[in-house]
């Protein structure tokens, strides 16, 4: 229930309120009073009514304003170090981390014997994302196979990773040779954009005098391709080393 704070005309009310009852209820026989002469019947009661009335009137400023006051939400003081719980959700927003892009070459200290075929029919090559704006050179690592007499023609594509055509270079290789094979660009090298995601294709001929180097995954900005992508492992290259 409102707390009703009374003002003086609040008292006045009250007092009349207390009258006038009384006088109801002595107009009406209700109660009895023997040491105070009060006449029954309709004019007292009426007479006490009209008091009540007025004594209501009196009261009613002080009801209103009691009854707007408990409307009015109380504002509560939070302890510092409270802590507050809340159903209302919420959303930080994270921002993503730039890749670092890392030297574009594999080179893991030994190898373990994993090779492709660089015949046409198997056109392998590696992803790699640029770590400046021109390049200008490529070596791969490449090994003989057993048994083929003769060196071969080697040729390394560059493309975008869309399969956008760049440039080409081919390179005779001896018979026999095992190592890295390099490819110097003409013209000052190929300018490209620093963090575009370039691939290279290295084939050579139908003869198959030589293989291309691969190992699992230590190159963590591209992946090699038999066909499909093969991102659990890396051919060995390097690029403007």
């Amino acid at each position: 229930m409102p707390d009703i704070k009374t003002s003086a005309p609040g008292y006045v009310g009250v007092f009349l309120l207390l009258i006038g009852l009384f006088l109801v209820l002595a107009g009406l026989r209700m109660i009895e009073v023997r040491q105070i002469k009060v006449m029954s019947g309709k004019r007292t009661w009426i007479f006490g009514v009209l008091l009540i009335s007025t004594g209501i009137l009196f009261l009613l400023p002080d009801i209103v304003d009691s009854i707007g006051k408990t409307n009015i939400p109380k504002k509560t003081e939070t302890p510092p170090g409270t802590m507050i719980f809340t159903n209302t959700p919420i959303y930080t927003i994270l921002q993503e981390p730039t890749p670092t892009i890392i030297p574009p070459a594999n080179e893991p200290i030994g190898w373990q014997n994993y090779a492709s075929s660089i015949v046409p029919a198997y056109y392998p090559g590696q992803s790699f994302i640029a770590d400046s704006g021109r390049i200008r050179s490529v070596a791969v690592g490449i090994g003989p196979y057993k048994g083929v007499k003769g060196g071969d023609v080697l040729t390394l594509g560059i493309y975008t990773e869309n399969n956008i055509y760049l440039t080409e270079l081919s390179k005779v290789i001896d018979e026999g040779f095992d190592g890295w094979a390099h490819f110097e660009l003409p013209g000052g090298g190929l300018q490209i954009t620093t963090g575009q995601t370039l691939i290279l294709r290295l084939v050579g001929t139908d003869k198959g005098a030589f293989f291309w180097k691969y190992s699992d995954n230590f190159y963590l900005n591209g992946y090699a391709l038999m066909g499909v992508p093969r991102p659990d492992i890396d051919f060995f290259f390097r690029v403007n080393h």
